[in-house]
């Protein structure tokens, strides 16, 4: 006859050994990934659309123009025109944040040309909110 120990424990370690596989495939709470945060919302109104106009000047007119309507020097070589910014039958229908993405991301990111470059990298949120603001400005100045 076997020990009472013997009993006890054996059902006890074989439910420990058929636990380890489980607790195997577990990951620790640091190792599993993150959960996905929403889309931040980037909204124009907190732009400043002078300092995007500065921004704009550096960065945008040579595909867009300084004026905004897409032909500034480079456009003429690029297989798709570049936007333009002063059309409001078309950038109204842009939200600021579709705007905000292209700027930071790039057209690409959007379903628009690859040759409108990701500025994210060079530019902080905040000019591109800017460039959201001015880019406003050109197309709403016929509206208004």
């Amino acid at each position: 006859m076997k020990p009472i120990a013997a009993w006890i424990a054996g059902p006890a370690l074989l439910a420990l050994v058929a636990a380890i596989p489980a607790a195997a495939e577990e990951k620790p709470a640091a190792e599993k990934p993150a959960a996905a945060k929403p889309a931040a919302k980037h909204k124009a109104s907190k732009g400043d659309a002078t300092k995007g106009k500065a921004v704009y000047d550096m960065y945008c007119w040579t595909c867009h123009g300084h004026e905004g309507k897409g032909d500034g020097p480079s456009a003429a070589g690029l297989p798709v025109k570049p936007r333009d910014h002063t059309d409001d039958s078309k950038m109204s229908k842009l939200s600021d944040d579709q705007i905000f993405k292209t700027v930071k991301e790039g057209g690409k990111s959007v379903g628009k040309s690859e040759q409108m470059p990701a500025w994210g990298g060079a530019l902080k949120d905040d000019q591109i909110r800017d460039v959201v603001a001015f880019v406003r400005s050109l197309h709403r100045k016929k509206s208004t």
